[in-house]
């Protein structure tokens, strides 16, 4: 059988690893890399907040490649789709024509990437689209993934540090997406079933980022994330054991 060559677009979150595991059950992409951007300011995965060297680890415990896309903090949509161009040439001189994504429900979101893959000569797949959240938390759970929760929109900070598996909901406010599909929290993977060995990690500082304002009954709210700094251990530390 001839495998698609393709990259993984790597978050280092729960849909992303079930969306991998997905792929690397099915046997039919080869996955050459994993894609991650990476915030050039800050040296952090992008919206997770999640350190680099938390990603570096991520990507030693699958053992597939890392392709890192630095990308300044400010930067133009417009400027973004050029350098993206760039890297999408770079990876196609390699025989890559394939992006892999772990997006489930957002349809303009999926629409952007196809339209702009498009441009560039290149096709994408979607292993867990459209299927029922709660669903995939409790694959998530059965296959024996462990996750917390690294960044939270700023109403839910409750669940922030919080393991990912059936107490989780409880903690999120009612109408909240089981898989944070709106944004409402973003997750950091320490355990899968393709991992080479389980990261461990400690807890660093809880810190409150704003991204503007949104107006709710005419009064102007902050907006923003809770982001829980995740820390690489030595191997002279205790582990830490995620709540």
């Amino acid at each position: 059988m001839v495998r698609t060559k393709a990259v993984f677009n790597w978050s280092g979150g729960k849909d992303s690893a079930l969306a991998l595991n997905r792929v690397l059950e099915a046997g039919d992409i080869e996955v050459v890399y994993l894609l991650t951007t990476v915030n050039a300011d800050h040296g952090r995965v992008s919206m997770h907040g999640v350190r680099e060297e938390m990603l570096d680890l991520q990507a030693a415990a699958t053992g597939i490649p890392l392709y890192k896309i630095y990308v300044p903090e400010n930067q133009t949509m417009s400027a973004y789709a050029e350098s993206m161009r760039g890297h999408w040439a770079v990876l196609k001189n390699q025989g890559i024509y394939h992006s892999v994504f772990g997006d489930i429900h957002l349809q303009d979101l999926r629409d952007y990437r196809e339209k702009q893959l498009a441009a560039y000569g290149v096709t994408c797949s979607f292993p867990i689209w459209a299927e029922d959240t709660k669903v995939l938390l409790d694959e998530f759970r059965r296959k024996n993934f462990g996750a917390l929760l690294c960044c939270v929109l700023e109403n839910q900070r409750p669940a922030l540090g919080r393991e990912v598996g059936p107490e989780l909901i409880k903690l999120l406010l009612p109408g909240t997406d089981p898989c944070g599909e709106n944004g409402e929290y973003h997750s950091f993977v320490y355990r899968a079933p393709f991992f080479l060995d389980k990261i461990t990690f400690k807890r660093g500082d809880v810190v409150f980022r704003s991204f503007g304002f949104k107006t709710s009954s005419d009064i102007n709210e902050t907006h923003g994330y809770w982001y829980l700094d995740l820390l690489p251990m030595s191997t002279t530390e205790d582990a830490e054991v995620p709540v």
